[in-house]
């Protein structure tokens, strides 16, 4: 399975629940294109660890990584992403 696209920036990939990534940096509305964009889009990696806030600052506990260009963020994306804002889609 692979993506094809060009990101539209919906931040939908860097939410967990009532976290995000605190280097998403919410412009809009997450799940709108344009929605977001990344501190450190040119510098992240995957397996990079990334601290996970909420609305109020707390900190999520638990080991989370970016996970750029791998079967992880690709699985992602497909259920969380695709129909709900995403403008990739699935190539198989």
């Amino acid at each position: 399975m692979k993506l094809v696209g060009d990101c539209n920036r919906c931040g939908l990939c860097c939410l967990a629940g009532p976290f995000q990534c605190i280097n998403l940096i919410v412009t809009g509305n997450p799940g709108e294109p344009k929605g977001t964009k990344c501190a450190i889009y040119a510098n992240r990696y995957d397996g990079m660890p990334i601290l996970m806030i909420d609305s109020k600052g707390r900190i999520a506990t638990g080991d989370y990584r970016c996970s750029q260009n791998s079967d992880v963020e690709t699985r992602e994306i497909v259920k969380r992403g695709i129909g709900r804002g995403c403008s990739l889609t699935v190539e198989f």
